[in-house]
């Protein structure tokens, strides 16, 4: 699977769960001010993420520092690899 393709895959991921469904502008949308995942929210979506593509489940700690779309594109795939 091609760079484009990955990023593609989890961006729909992203915003198919997404409180406020909008088109992805860009990869600074924020999480949370932009698109209105809450902490619920964002568990669900990283249980998501890790159906889709077959890693280990994600945990809050591990997210802490995931802010924007481009960093969940980032994290994910540092664990795909």
């Amino acid at each position: 699977m091609d760079v484009g393709d990955f990023h593609h895959r989890v961006a729909t991921v992203v915003l198919s769960l997404a409180p406020r469904k909008s088109e992805l502008r860009d990869d600074t949308q924020r999480l949370v001010e932009d698109l209105g995942y809450t902490s619920l929210g964002l568990m669900e979506l990283a249980m998501e993420l890790s159906l889709e593509f077959d890693i280990e489940p994600l945990d809050a700690e591990r997210l802490a520092d995931v802010r924007t779309v481009a960093d969940v594109v980032s994290f994910v795939e540092g664990l795909v690899g």
